[in-house]
């Protein structure tokens, strides 16, 4: 007598597999989850860097590779994501520090009879331009896509600003003093400012140091269009910040002795509003997150409080109690604030109610921002530690570094970048912090427990059929 399997059986068998299936791979994606959630990092390769030579944070590109200065042979060179040298140039001995716009790099070099050329070569290595530019020390690309070069002479008793277009001067201003560039508007309106130091005669024939500053709007073609000095009180000309806020004001900050005022003004140079007070974010955006200390029940048991408070719609304002966390920063990513305190505890808040979406303790302490990314994460250090935190809360480590840490960088592919005061040290993905018979021996016990509660189902479900 032969043994038949009936159709009900079969489909029992069938959804059986793929059951066992399924829950193995969420056991699985959940193991998986957890080895890498406080793994630490690898290093992939590393640079040596000196005073004057080497890689700065402002030469890391979006695809991972580094531009790459070296002042003693005098190249340019593109050193790849896995650390391979692509291409070199030579520059001239007193050229200017290279800088990345958009596709190309820039740099001025000065030529043994001092003439100045404004030199491009494109991310691939090939020369662009090399054209005929006035004296310039230091240079940007403004939003009007024109060349602006600053120059000064005598610890800036002097100064010019050019304004180049096509290797050709558009307009330039030379003043007595500092001048500085705050902003170039898409237009090709320039927003600078001048300060100019005189020496006036005080009582008990002593004399002062006075500075005198101002705001001036240069049209395109290199007019000015309105000036806003800075005021005189008592004596003292006092600034301590002229920035553009995200919705376009310009807020100049001042201060003197016992004194202190903010003012917005539009492009036209009109003020808008002034505040007795201090100065924080939220003249940018309306909106401010930061963190207070608040009395804790034992000697080394604070409560801290991280709050939102939104001036245009209150209903979006909120505060959150964190125990046991003192002092700490706020980054602000998209959909989520992550709150790292100096003892390494980490939360994940919601940006709209202040939910806390996560916790998690990275025990690193004194923590200090290197890098944010609105999408992948926080990446904070410490005096010789860098620790990458993301949205999700999960976090890697790289400890023992021996040299000072002077700031870190997150790359595509989860590569970090560190730069210290004798290497760049790129870092990869989290290594496996657990040990390969622990790991292999979690996804036996998920596939042992995932295959016993499908048979036992499939028992339950073959009687029933009996």
């Amino acid at each position: 007598m032969g043994f038949k399997i009936k159709d009900e059986k079969l489909v029992i068998v069938s959804a059986l597999v793929i059951f066992v299936v399924i829950f193995s791979a969420f056991g699985y994606s959940w193991i998986v989850h957890e080895e890498s959630r406080t793994g630490g990092m690898g290093e992939k390769w590393e640079m040596p860097r000196t005073q004057n030579n080497g890689p700065e944070m402002d030469m890391i590109m979006a695809d991972g590779s580094i531009i790459f200065i070296d002042s003693e042979h005098r190249l340019i060179s593109l050193v790849d994501i896995d650390g391979e040298i692509r291409w070199s140039h030579s520059f001239g001995p007193d050229s200017s520090y290279p800088k990345i716009f958009g596709d190309c790099i820039y740099f001025v070099n000065v030529s043994e009879n001092r003439n100045f050329t404004l030199n491009c070569i494109s991310l691939d290595g090939l020369w662009t331009s090399s054209t005929p530019c006035p004296m310039i020390q230091n240079f940007f690309i403004g939003d009007d896509g024109r060349t602006y070069g600053l120059w000064s002479v005598n610890n800036a008793s002097i100064s010019s600003i050019y304004s180049i277009e096509g290797g050709s001067v558009v307009w330039n201003l030379t003043e007595n003093g500092s001048l500085s560039v705050i902003k170039v508007w898409d237009d090709g309106r320039v927003l600078v400012r001048h300060t100019e130091s005189h020496v006036e005669s005080t009582n008990f024939s002593q004399t002062d140091v006075i500075d005198s500053m101002d705001m001036t709007m240069i049209s395109p073609n290199g007019t000015s269009e309105w000036v806003i000095p800075f005021p005189d009180v008592d004596g003292y000309y006092y600034s301590s910040l002229v920035e553009i806020a995200n919705n376009g004001t310009i807020v100049l900050d001042q201060y003197a002795p016992g004194w202190k005022q903010t003012h917005g003004y539009d492009v036209s140079g009109s003020l808008i509003w002034t505040n007795n007070g201090s100065y924080d974010s939220s003249m940018d955006t309306y909106s401010y997150f930061g963190c207070q200390a608040l009395e804790g029940n034992g000697k080394h048991n604070y409560v801290e409080s991280v709050f939102k408070v939104d001036r245009a719609n209150d209903s979006n304002s909120w505060i959150d109690y964190l125990n046991d966390t003192w002092g700490g920063s706020m980054y602000e990513l998209n959909g989520t604030e992550i709150f790292v305190s100096s003892d390494g505890q980490a939360f994940g808040l919601d940006s709209n109610n202040g939910s806390i979406h996560w916790h998690t303790d990275t025990e690193v302490t004194g923590t200090t921002s290197s890098d944010v990314d609105p999408e992948l994460g926080v990446l904070v250090q410490s005096d010789n530690t860098v620790t990458m935190i993301g949205k999700d809360g999960s976090f890697w480590t790289y400890g023992g570094i021996e040299s000072s840490i002077l700031g870190g960088k997150l790359g595509p592919n989860n590569t970090v970048y560190v730069l210290t005061n004798d290497k760049l040290i790129v870092l990869y993905k989290p290594t496996v912090s657990m040990p390969s018979e622990y790991l292999i021996a979690l996804i036996s016990v998920d596939l042992l427990i995932s295959l016993s509660v499908g048979l036992w189902i499939a028992d339950r479900l073959i009687k029933k059929t009996n």
